[in-house]
């Protein structure tokens, strides 16, 4: 195990290790970044570490016409917005899991037959310390994985700089007294993140639940 993972622990460090050597298939992490954290050189780390894999591309570039803190993790119709931290690194592992093949959920394909025809971009805002974030974050990135036309979008709330947050608080929230984490919006212009509407808030417990309402709201 590589030298600069040693202020993980082993656990998380093994994890990392399994989803390298059980890639099938190759994928490219894309990286714009403007940070200089701590929480961003451990990232940065383990993108690097992640980048040795020949099955996994990592490019990483450092911008500045992005806000100052801001990193986004572009994993194709896939994107974090802010580091991807806390319970939400647990996503964003799994993640890569299953887009380099390491899990499949094949299982899940007849139960997600119902969205092979809808579209949309959906966003997600999440918290550090959320567990209902991480289900509803990780059931809707395998929606995303095996249906092309639904893309997703996962926001930290707890890592993005704060005049983004703002944008979002004043969009999103405070219309609408919501004080809490997870809420889900569908936007109308993907390259407008608060071009949206809320469709759900708070998360759900059950992948079919989730799925038949998605049927019904796309």
């Amino acid at each position: 195990m590589s030298e600069e993972l040693e202020f993980l622990d082993e656990e998380v460090r093994n994890a990392l290790q399994e989803i390298i050597d059980k890639a099938k298939r190759k994928i490219t992490i894309n990286v714009r970044a403007n940070a200089d954290s701590d929480l961003w050189a451990g990232f940065e780390k383990i993108l690097k570490f992640f980048g040795k894999s020949s099955k996994i591309k990592v490019k990483i570039e450092k911008v500045s016409n992005i806000e100052e803190g801001m990193v986004i993790v572009d994993l194709g119709n896939i994107e974090f917005f802010g580091i991807p931290s806390g319970d939400l690194f647990g996503v964003f592992m799994n993640t890569v899991y299953l887009l380099t093949g390491g899990i499949t959920f094949d299982d899940l394909s007849e139960l997600i037959n119902p969205l092979k025809k809808k579209r949309g971009v959906i966003m997600t805002m999440a918290g550090e310390e959320c567990p209902h974030c991480v289900n509803l974050s990780f059931y809707t990135n395998i929606i995303a994985h095996k249906v092309p036309t639904i893309s997703h979008i996962i926001v930290n709330v707890d890592s993005i700089p704060d005049g983004m947050f703002k944008l979002f608080y004043e969009k999103y929230f405070k219309p609408y007294n919501i004080n809490y984490v997870p809420i889900q919006i569908l936007l109308e212009d993907p390259n407008d993140l608060l071009s949206g509407r809320i469709f759900m808030r708070g998360g759900e417990e059950y992948f079919e639940v989730y799925v038949k309402y998605l049927s019904e709201h796309l």
